[in-house]
């Protein structure tokens, strides 16, 4: 193709003998030296414009160029947008786009935010070895990844403080939602330490792994796994070595000897809050208005009593285990009908149960103290139908419920035990629920 520089192009034409008039003489040598050239290219500058903007077809076979040359330096160079392994799409939408703590997933705090994490981990690490020594792009990648991650876990905190934060303020603990929310922040940063400290050991982290984020993450995944795992083995064995004093609502310190900062809730002891308010929050109340004060007063405190046994075997902070029980009983009250407040019958059932508790550390021994003092005959004697051809004392009944409780929770877990707690398992409290 042709380039030809013009404002005004017009292809040459040969002179025609033919068309010229009759009787005109030649010009002279010096009028055609004055005379404008009609016959040659011409370029004349007619605007002062960008380059860009004015290189259009003069014909099919030029490009005609209407304005200035552009000043040297002024046409920059974007080199191709390099694929850099992560799929930016997937983690502003799925992986940090809806981090949201709710009452219905507060229960597993640690593993929503591991994933996050591990997410996080697993594409700082593929960007740094891909951009090694390329400090702008990597910072410029760096930045955008940073700022999803500060995203979700601002939509974290904000979450948690509005469902179990919002429950605990309810239960009379006044600032509990944003200390609640700081502490989420300030323990999410220190797992971020922790994972990126053990990375480090990791062989799909080494340079010259040839290892996807994807894959990066899935490691990182397993690994936080195994960790809470472990957690729970040790939880466990604390539990079984604890003696009645630390079963009691009083004592449920952890058991870890970690050190603790005062002003501030791990993640574990967060995650426990959040399994209180979410039983809480699936308590049904049909048929409490059935039972006698005395069964009510059992019931309540038989929810109340499972719970201290769940924060003593999950080793809670006793900071923040003080605060569970404080508003557990507190809701337990507002749910029965501020029963378990007055002198009523119900209140003392309740209470007995609970110093019983305290002094033994034993679900089955308290309820069953606290039936022979309060409750009458009928509690130990009279069989009622609970389904089917099934039917037993309310006794027996709560007694084999305590004792399906201990063994869930020894070997299934915590959260296999929330509906026993809530009442709304397939253990359950009397023959009216």
């Amino acid at each position: 193709m042709d380039i030809k520089m013009t404002s005004d192009f017009r292809p040459r034409q040969a002179p025609s003998t033919a068309s010229k008039p009759a009787g005109k003489h030649r010009k002279t040598s010096v009028e055609s030296q004055t005379a404008p050239n009609t016959n040659r290219d011409t370029f004349h500058s007619s605007a002062s414009k960008i380059f860009g903007d004015h290189m259009i077809s003069g014909s099919t076979d030029t490009l005609r160029l209407d304005g200035p040359l552009p000043p040297s330096k002024t046409l920059l160079y974007y080199e191709p947008a390099e694929d850099d392994g992560i799929d930016w799409e997937n983690l502003e939408k799925q992986q940090f786009g809806n981090r949201q703590v709710t009452l219905d997933n507060a229960d597993s705090l640690r593993r929503n935010v591991d994933h996050m994490i591990s997410v996080y981990v697993a594409a700082k690490s593929t960007l740094e070895e891909k951009y090694a020594g390329q400090e702008e792009i990597l910072t410029e990648k760096m930045d955008r990844l940073n700022g999803l991650l500060d995203k979700a876990k601002k939509q974290l905190c904000s979450s948690y403080e509005s469902t179990v934060g919002r429950f605990y303020e309810s239960m009379g603990n006044k600032g509990a939602a944003s200390s609640m929310g700081v502490s989420l922040s300030a323990a999410i940063d220190k797992r971020i330490a922790q994972m990126e400290d053990a990375e480090k050991t990791m062989q799909s982290f080494q340079s010259g792994a040839d290892s996807s984020y994807v894959h990066r993450q899935l490691v990182m995944e397993v690994w936080a796994f195994n960790q809470r795992e472990e957690d729970k083995a040790t939880e466990k064995v604390s539990s079984e070595n604890a003696s009645p004093e630390d079963a009691s609502p009083k004592s449920t310190s952890a058991k870890d000897g970690s050190a603790k900062d005062d002003t501030l809730y791990s993640l574990k002891d967060l995650e426990a809050a959040g399994m209180a308010a979410k039983a809480a929050a699936a308590m049904n109340g049909d048929g409490l208005g059935l039972m006698s004060d005395e069964e009510l007063g059992i019931c309540m405190a038989s929810r109340y009593m499972k719970m201290a046994s769940l924060l003593s075997h999950l080793g809670t902070d006793e900071k923040m285990s003080d605060m569970i029980l404080k508003s557990f009983g507190t809701f337990l009250d507002k749910y029965s009908g501020n029963a378990l407040s007055g002198s009523g019958a119900a209140a003392k059932t309740y209470r007995y149960a609970l110093d019983t508790y305290d002094s033994t550390g034993d679900l089955r021994e308290a309820v069953t103290q606290a039936a022979r003092k309060y409750a009458s005959d009928s509690f130990f004697s009279d069989f009622r139908n609970f389904g089917g051809n099934v039917s037993m004392s309310l006794s027996t009944r709560y007694n084999l419920d305590l004792d399906q409780f201990v063994r869930d929770l020894e070997n299934s877990g915590p959260l296999s035990v929330l509906p026993s707690i809530s009442g709304i398992g397939i253990h359950g409290f009397s023959s009216y629920i």
